[in-house]
């Protein structure tokens, strides 16, 4: 009974640690941030800190002149080889289109909170400030809308401003909390392998009925 409610313990104590959430501070004012915070623990990850020049690591030793390294073929390239280009075709469309219902699953998962844009537009002039303020108010409210679109997303401020003082200078500050629990990444991860593995399945499958019926004929 002890060591099962060791074992217990364990794996609720790691089933929590897969849902505690993941959270991604980014921040960009003249530079970009990238903060990393899980339960107690945080990492800047942009920019880094410098760290201890590290020794020399000992060059490893080159083919003799005149003898090239052997290159190893991926898959694609053995596949190519065996089943020819249409395979490999069909073979990449399969796996596009599970990835990127894998990409759609996953980016639902994903929550935005606390973003904040505060941009600040000069041109060379008025009329170029004014020209240059409705590209950005186009491209900025467009790639909104499609994030929107695929995020859950908490706007906190929202400003983009025509600046015309003379002397003025462009500006930009954004902040965003992301946020996403390492359960969902795994499962989505594990999905995907798993949709991936079903497709060769499938496609050796094929392969093998298609050579077999060429054999009874």
């Amino acid at each position: 009974m002890t060591a099962l409610a060791i074992v217990g313990g364990i794996v609720a104590f790691l089933a929590l640690l897969l849902f505690l959430p993941l959270h991604l501070l980014f921040r960009y004012e003249e530079g970009f941030f990238l903060t990393i915070k899980y339960a107690f623990l945080k990492f800047q990850v942009v920019p880094q800190k410098e760290k201890k020049p590290k020794k020399e690591k000992k060059k490893k030793k080159e083919p003799p002149p005149g003898e090239e390294a052997p290159k190893k073929e991926s898959a694609f390239q053995i596949i190519l080889k065996e089943e020819g280009l249409s395979a490999v075709v069909h073979l990449l469309g399969e796996l596009a289109h599970h990835t990127g219902h894998a990409a759609r699953s996953t980016l639902s998962r994903i929550h935005v909170h606390d973003v904040v844009i505060d941009l600040t537009v000069v041109g060379e002039d008025a009329a170029d400030t004014g020209i240059q303020y409705g590209r950005t108010c186009a491209a900025v409210y467009s790639a909104f809308g499609v994030l929107c679109n695929f995020l859950a997303m908490q706007i906190k401020a929202f400003s983009v401003i025509p600046d015309f003082r003379e002397g003025a200078k462009s500006r930009a500050y954004l902040y965003a909390r992301i946020q996403i629990r390492p359960f969902f990444l795994i499962s989505s991860g594990i999905g995907l392998i798993w949709r991936i593995l079903v497709t060769m399945i499938k496609a050796k499958k094929s392969k093998t009925n298609t050579q077999k019926g060429g054999a009874v004929a």
